[in-house]
């Protein structure tokens, strides 16, 4: 089922109507954050309110997994280009370096949490499904791709540590870093950038059953033991997500909009 079926099987915890983002709550433990906004791009906006989700998912004592989707044809296209060009230079540092640490916190939350792809998956849009520790595709629309090269914009050093300790294939890593390539779905689960993909009414679903068979697998799971785990497995680059305040790049990129 895709996110727009299953909502009556879902209770929603909160919805902020100014980024068009809503988070729900699946069978009492899985969260799932929908992103309804077309292109679902990345302002301050919503990375506050992405901010505020991962706090209220921190803080319950029932939620074990969490699943991200998004709305029609896109999961998300990353970084407003536009919105950035526009900012002034203190709100732009402010954008950088709160996505960063907005991947950090997926990165390492003490939850099992799962990209449901449902569409076009690009830049910032990529760093955020593979900050998750499953990617779910949709099989017959949607492309993967890291632009930056194609469009002229250097990527933050800690931008490509994140691919490089998820894209183990340094063939693949190389065509998404430096050639810009395009993957369709049965290419990205070839390449081991997604790990299932499926029809666009099963995303969700597919993603909530990985889940659960997960969770199913043992009877003693533990978020302090999870947390443990995660934080010695990311330590490197999480470390140099939240510390990574250089967005010179960023300058110089938007000053050609």
């Amino acid at each position: 089922k895709k996110m727009e079926t299953i909502k009556n099987e879902c209770i929603i915890i909160k919805s902020w109507e100014c980024s068009n983002i809503t988070l729900y709550l699946f069978n009492s433990n899985i969260a799932i954050i929908y992103m309804n906004d077309n292109e679902n791009r990345f302002t301050l906006n919503k990375i506050k309110v992405l901010e505020e989700v991962i706090e209220i998912v921190e803080n319950s004592s029932n939620i074990e997994a969490l699943i991200t989707t998004g709305s029609g044809k896109f999961y998300s296209n990353g970084i407003d280009l536009q919105y950035l060009s526009k900012i002034d230079i203190n709100e732009r540092q402010q954008f950088i370096e709160r996505l960063n640490i907005i991947l950090a916190k997926f990165l390492c939350l003490p939850i099992l949490t799962v990209a449901a792809i449902n569409g076009h998956c690009y830049a910032g849009g990529l760093m955020l499904a593979l900050a998750h520790d499953f990617r779910v595709m949709r099989q017959d629309r949607g492309w993967i791709c890291l632009p930056a090269v194609n469009i002229g914009l250097r990527l933050p050093t800690s931008f490509i540590e994140l691919a490089r300790i998820k894209i183990k294939n340094p063939q693949v890593l190389r065509d998404l870093v430096i050639v810009g390539k395009k993957w369709t779905p049965n290419e990205a689960l070839s390449d081991g950038i997604v790990d299932k993909i499926t029809s666009e009414n099963l995303v969700v679903k597919d993603s909530i059953e990985m889940i659960q068979n997960a969770i199913n697998g043992g009877t003693n799971r533990s978020i302090d033991v999870l947390r443990s785990l995660k934080n010695s497995l990311y330590v490197n680059i999480s470390n140099k997500l939240i510390q990574d305040k250089d967005i010179s790049n960023f300058h110089q990129f938007s000053a050609k909009l």
